[in-house]
């Protein structure tokens, strides 16, 4: 297997191979417009594997890069149930999603969605795989296929414990396509929101150390529950803003995170200092000290600096206080029964229709949590009918999409 070392050779490599194999898929892409035109062209990117340091991801794949040649934002993907803190392995599936539609508004088309592990034979709560389709939905995907929609006869098999052989997964599955079909004006007024909080992805930082990667999904885990739209930045879209290409989702931005990233190379850091002069550059941890390369530089401050906490429950808090100065005010706002950061309950909200508010919200924590929904009298939930009073205990995996004046 090629040797993923952290050096400036494989710095250069990846950068190579990813741009050499992006161009293969253009021209192929091209091929079939030849011969159909106009039809839609994707090709399925292991989403799961992207953001880590490894050969099978990020050593041959951009994301980004496809994006530019394709009508759908390809993916292969998953969320399986979930130990720890979380009810559902939401993180890695909703930050792919965030990831590709921040860089390439496109639908994602998830045509292998693995919502089981393959050969498990326990039980998988039908509320997992419901709100797996449902939140995927929320960020981005617009059609998918499962991995696996077939039975088999060989318990050892990769196939067995799949879909089919779980009636409960067939039903809530069917009735997540139901509700998405039937509410699809409101979720896709959802999707169309352009983000406001940006955080930094560095490929540099990923292959030429082990700070940048966890901190970064600490700082996707608190971010993501703040109530607004998430984008990812890269440094590709640094360096085409030092060039003069403000180039999405820098125009919709009010603050850029950076965690702890330690490599950026000097176009991307000059386009750092670009976009300091119009919007909050926040450092999470230490800032960039060291270019694409690993030669020191003087480290870029930022306009804020803030500690980096152990928790993305602390860093969540953190956020939230930050936001006003930040010109961010959540469309829909609230908080927990303590009057914080509801952490653990996601919020994406949108306009819709003749101005009403939609907000799709869902518990990921493993245990029931209350919010308290800000300045609203009651809300109704358009997936049960029912009206909701401010005050709402959420179980895990019961989704609402809320309707609010």
């Amino acid at each position: 297997a090629p040797d993923f070392a952290p050096t400036p050779l494989n710095v250069d490599f990846v950068r190579y191979n990813q741009e050499s194999f992006a161009e293969f898929h253009a021209w192929m892409a091209g091929i079939v417009r030849e011969l159909a035109p106009g039809l839609p062209v994707h090709a399925k990117i292991m989403m799961m594997a992207h953001f880590n340091r490894g050969t099978h991801g990020m050593w041959s794949v951009s994301p980004e890069l496809f994006g530019e040649f394709s009508q759908y934002n390809g993916n292969d993907s998953c969320n399986f149930p979930s130990g720890g803190d979380w009810s559902t392995g939401w993180r890695g599936m909703e930050a792919g999603y965030d990831f590709q539609r921040s860089l390439a508004d496109l639908p994602v088309f998830n045509s292998e969605n693995h919502v089981i592990v393959d050969r498990d034979h326990g039980v998988v709560a039908p509320e997992h795989l419901y709100t797996a389709l449902w939140q995927g939905a929320v960020h981005g995907q617009s059609s998918t296929t499962f991995w696996v929609w077939e039975r088999t006869a060989d318990f050892a098999g990769d196939l067995a414990g799949s879909l089919l052989h779980r009636p409960d997964a067939v039903e809530a599955i069917g009735r997540a396509n139901l509700d998405l079909n039937r509410l699809a004006p409101q979720i896709a007024s959802i999707q169309r929101v352009p983000p406001e909080i940006g955080i930094l992805w560095s490929a540099a930082s990923v292959i030429q150390g082990d700070a940048h990667l966890p901190a970064m999904w600490r700082t996707y885990e608190a971010a993501a529950f703040q109530g607004v739209q998430l984008g990812f930045v890269t440094e590709r879209r640094l360096e085409a803003l030092a060039a003069g290409h403000r180039r999405r989702p820098l125009e919709s931005l009010n603050v850029l995170l950076v965690p702890q990233a330690t490599h950026l190379s000097p176009a991307a850091r000059d386009g750092l200092a670009r976009l300091a002069e119009t919007i909050p550059v926040v450092v999470l941890g230490e800032p960039p000290a060291r270019d694409d390369y690993g030669n020191p530089v003087p480290a870029f401050p930022g306009t804020l600096v803030l500690p980096l906490p152990d928790s993305a429950a602390a860093l969540c808090q953190t956020l939230a206080d930050h936001l006003p100065a930040w010109g961010i005010q959540p469309l829909v706002a609230a908080t927990d029964e303590n009057g914080q950061a509801p952490f653990g309950i996601q919020i994406r909200a949108a306009r819709h229709g003749d101005g009403a508010r939609v907000a799709a919200v869902c518990n990921l924590r493993r245990e029931p949590c209350t919010l308290i929904l800000t300045g609203a009298p009651e809300a109704r939930d358009l997936r049960s009918g029912r009206n909701l009073p401010p005050r709402i205990v959420l179980e895990p995996l019961q989704p609402l999409l809320l309707q609010l004046p």
